[in-house]
């Protein structure tokens, strides 16, 4: 089982790797609400302070899984948006 220290990595995301997209679906009530699931066997959390609960929590339920970091980044799940008054990126 890989692991990586939520406090060194540079990545924003952390992937959770499962074995089937059934433990996939066991894995996620581990998870606080607001995981990406970017693949039928991928959970991806923000690297932070609650990746160990989520690993106990995993654990508790029997599930093995491997991490990685992830591509996704901040930017991707918060885009910027146009300044007060730019509506040139707007949709008529």
């Amino acid at each position: 089982m890989t692991r990586i220290d939520e406090n060194l990595t540079e990545a924003d995301f952390i992937a959770f790797e499962f074995a089937t997209p059934e433990s996939a679906d066991k894995a996620e009530k581990a998870f606080p609400a607001d995981f990406v699931r970017s693949t039928g066997t991928t959970v991806e959390y923000r690297a932070m302070s609650l990746i160990p609960g989520i690993r106990k929590k995993l654990e508790a339920a029997g599930l093995s899984w491997s991490e990685s970091e992830s591509s996704i980044t901040e930017e991707d799940m918060w885009p910027e948006w146009p300044e007060d008054g730019d509506d040139s990126r707007m949709a008529p």
